[in-house]
């Protein structure tokens, strides 16, 4: 008998129809609404770069290096704005906390000095373990050093002993 003949072979799965349907229209919806967007977004953004360095290299009149200033202006203002919402993230879930603190009837610092009472009894309980295993690892390490250290002794109490006679 072999394996084959207790494990029946595997077949594999087949989607129905209204699945790949589905599937189908979530990368037609994706490719309209998602990527598309981006990859033009992109393009323009690297179009209007290269623009504006053809226009730095070799500017047509006085006026082009006031233009190109402005234009880099906004699109610094625009690199920005993603960087700011970003760095707002953390103050309005702080606020939101504090606000849903208020709500359950805790005090304002109450949930983060639970977070940190959390942190603290995690913190012990890992010093712990680590000074238990730290003592089961030094134990044979001192009981060598006090075994080489009385060998030491008796080798230099005998060193002293021939010296002497």
């Amino acid at each position: 008998m072999e394996v084959t003949d207790l494990v029946p072979p595997k077949e594999e799965y087949q989607p129905t129809s209204s699945q790949l349907d589905r599937a189908s229209e979530i990368r037609r919806f994706n490719f309209r609404f998602v990527y598309l967007p981006i990859v033009f977004i992109s393009l323009v953004f690297v179009l209007a770069i290269l623009g504006l360095l053809y226009l730095a290299l070799f500017p047509p009149t006085d006026e082009t290096a006031e233009t190109i200033s402005g234009i880099a202006d906004a699109f610094t203002i625009l690199g920005i704005i993603p960087l700011l919402l970003l760095c707002a993230i953390f103050p309005t879930l702080w606020i939101g906390a504090f606000i849903q603190g208020k709500r359950r009837g805790m005090a304002p610092l109450r949930q983060l000095q639970l977070l940190l009472w959390r942190l603290d009894g995690g913190i012990t309980s890992v010093r712990r373990v680590i000074q238990r295993i730290a003592q089961k690892l030094a134990n044979p390490v001192i009981i060598f050093q006090a075994f080489f250290a009385f060998v030491r002794s008796i080798l230099h109490s005998i060193a002293r002993l021939f010296k002497q006679g």
